[in-house]
C-alpha cells in the first residue's frame, strides 16, 4: 500500500506541476497578448487536445493492463505498439492540420495550429514510456521528466511572449520541448525490444484491441471540447476567451484526478484477476479519497470565482467568472468517472466505457445546441456538468449491477462539511484569497472530525475474504464479464 502511496505522490506531484504550468502560460498570453488572441489560442489548444488523446489510440490503459497483467512475449507486444503509436501520431498530426482547413479559422490560427500539430508524432511515443512505467510502478520518473519539461513549457513562451512573439512561435517552442521530452524518456526507460518487428499474430491481437481505446479517447476528447468548438462558430472570440479561462482553471484539477487515477490502474489491474470483491473496495476507497478533495475545492472555487479570475487573467476576464461557477462542480463526477473507467478497463469491458461516452458526447450536443444561442460560455458550461453527471448516473449503475455495488456511504457526511464550510466563508464575508483558503481548509477540517471521520490507511493485501453473498455476485460477475 505504501508503494500505492509513493507512487500517487509522484503522480500528483507531476499533476501538481503540469496545473501550475497551465495556469502560467495561459496567463501570460491572456495578458500579453489581449483577448482576441488568447480566444484564438483557447481554439487551438481545445483542437490540439482532441488529437492529444486521440494520437495515443487510447492504448495507455491496455499496456499497463498488459504489461502488469504478465504478458509472455513482452518485446513482440512492445513493438508491435511501438508501430501502431508511430502510425497513430502520424495521422493524428495530420487530420489535425485538416481540421482547421475543415473549421475555416483564420491564418492567425491556421498556422501554428498546423505547427503544434506535430507534437503528435513525439506524443504518441511518450504515452508508450510512461504507460511502461506505470505499469512498473515508476511513478517518479514521470515525475522527474515531467517537471523538467513543464518548467521550460512555463519560461520558454513567458520569454518568447515578452520579447514580442506570437501564437506562432509559442506552439514552435511547445514542439521542440515535447520532442526533447521524447528523447529524454528514451534515454531513460529500457523498453527491450521498443523497435523491430513483431510478431504477425501479436500485431493483429492488439490491432482488434485498438479501435475500443481510440473510440474511447476520441468520444471523450470530443466531449471536453465540444462546447468551446461550438461557441467559436456561433458567439465568436470573447465568448471562446471568456470559456476558456474558465475551464483552465478546471485543467489543472482534472489533471490531478487523471493522475490519482492513473497511480491506482496497476492495482485495479492485479485485483480484477483476484477478486471483483477487493477490486470494488479498493476503487471505493480511491472514490472517497478523490470526494475528500473535490467537493471543498469546488464549492471554495464557486464561491471566490472573482478573486480568482482577476488574480490569474485580470479585470478584462470577469465575464469568465460566470461559466467558472458552473463548470467547476464538474470536477466532482469526473473524478468518479475515471476510477470506474479503469475498473471497466480492468476487466476487459472497455466497449462499455466507449457506449456511456457516446451517450454522453450526444447529450452535451443537444444541449449545447440549445443552451449556447441563449446563454453564451455559460450555456456551454451547465452542457458540459449535465452531460458528465449523466455519464456517472450510467456507469455507476452498469458497475453496480455486473461489477461491484457503488455505495458511497461517506459522501453524505463531506457533502455536509462541504455545506458548512461554504455557509462559514459566506457568514463571515470572507472574499480575499489569503484569508478565504486558510478559513475554508480549517472549517472543513474541523466539520469532518466533528462528524465522526478520521482517515484510515488500510493495506489492500488484508482486505479479508469476501462473505458467501459476496462471493456468488463474484461468481455470477466473472460469468457474464467471461461470456
Amino acid at each position: 500500500m505504501w508503494k500505492i502511496y509513493k507512487n500517487t505522490g509522484f503522480m500528483v506531484w507531476s499533476g501538481g506541476v503540469n496545473m501550475i504550468n497551465s495556469l502560467l502560460v495561459w496567463a501570460v498570453i491572456a495578458r500579453y497578448l489581449g483577448p482576441t488572441t488568447f480566444g484564438h489560442f483557447t481554439l487551438i489548444m481545445a483542437i490540439y487536445v482532441v488529437f492529444f488523446n486521440v494520437c495515443s489510440l487510447g492504448l495507455g490503459p491496455f499496456i499497463v493492463r498488459e504489461v502488469t497483467g504478465g504478458e509472455e512475449d513482452r518485446q513482440s507486444f512492445i513493438r508491435s505498439v511501438t508501430i501502431i503509436l508511430i502510425a497513430g501520431g502520424i495521422l493524428s498530426s495530420a487530420l489535425m492540420s485538416a481540421t482547421g482547413l475543415v473549421l475555416g479559422v483564420a491564418p492567425e490560427v491556421l498556422k501554428p495550429l498546423s505547427l503544434l500539430s506535430l507534437s503528435l508524432i513525439a506524443t504518441s511515443l511518450i504515452a508508450k514510456y510512461e504507460s511502461l512505467l506505470i505499469a512498473r510502478e515508476r511513478a517518479s520518473v514521470i515525475a522527474g521528466v515531467n517537471t523538467g519539461e513543464n518548467v521550460l513549457k512555463a519560461l520558454v513562451p513567458w520569454w518568447v511572449v515578452s520579447r514580442g512573439g506570437g501564437l506562432l512561435a509559442v506552439c514552435t517552442a511547445f514542439v521542440i520541448l515535447r520532442f526533447g521530452t521524447l528523447i529524454a524518456y528514451r534515454l531513460m526507460v529500457r523498453a527491450g525490444g521498443s523497435f523491430g518487428w513483431p510478431d504477425a499474430r501479436e500485431m493483429v491481437r492488439v490491432l482488434k484491441q485498438v479501435p475500443w481505446f481510440l473510440l474511447i479517447n476520441l468520444s471523450a476528447g470530443l466531449h471536453w471540447q465540444l462546447g468551446i468548438i461550438l461557441l467559436s462558430q456561433w458567439r465568436g472570440a470573447i465568448d471562446v476567451a471568456s470559456y476558456g479561462a474558465a475551464s483552465r482553471l478546471l485543467t489543472p484539477w482534472t489533471l490531478l484526478c487523471v493522475s490519482y487515477a492513473t497511480s491506482v490502474n496497476p492495482t485495479l489491474c492485479r485485483l480484477a484477476t483476484d477478486s471483483l470483491t477487493r477490486m470494488g473496495r479498493f476503487c471505493q476507497r480511491a472514490m472517497t479519497d478523490l470526494l475528500l478533495l473535490l467537493l471543498p475545492l469546488a464549492a471554495g472555487t464557486c464561491l471566490l470565482g472573482r478573486p480568482i479570475i482577476e488574480l490569474i487573467f485580470g479585470p478584462e476576464y470577469l465575464s469568465a467568472v460566470a461559466p467558472l461557477k458552473i463548470l467547476i462542480w464538474t470536477l466532482v463526477p469526473l473524478g468518479l468517472v475515471l476510477l470506474l473507467a479503469r475498473s471497466l478497463i480492468a476487466v476487459h469491458k472497455q466497449q462499455i466505457d466507449f457506449w456511456t461516452n457516446v451517450m454522453a458526447l450526444g447529450t452535451n450536443l443537444i444541449l449545447n445546441v440549445w443552451l449556447i444561442p441563449r446563454y453564451g460560455a455559460a450555456g456551454a458550461a451547465g452542457a458540459q456538468l449535465a452531460s458528465v453527471t449523466l455519464l456517472l448516473a450510467i456507469q455507476s449503475m452498469y458497475v453496480s449491477r455486473r461489477l461491484f455495488p457503488v455505495h458511497l456511504v461517506i459522501a453524505g457526511r463531506l457533502a455536509l462539511a462541504t455545506a458548512m464550510m461554504a455557509g462559514l466563508i459566506i457568514v463571515l464575508g470572507v472574499r480575499a484569497l489569503w484569508s478565504a483558503v486558510p478559513v475554508g481548509v480549517i472549517s472543513y477540517a474541523g466539520c469532518l472530525f466533528v462528524l465522526g471521520w478520521r482517515p484510515r490507511f488500510t493495506r489492500w493485501d488484508s482486505l479479508g475474504s469476501p462473505s458467501p453473498s459476496a462471493v456468488s455476485h463474484l461468481m455470477r460477475s466473472t460469468g457474464e464479464i467471461e461470456r
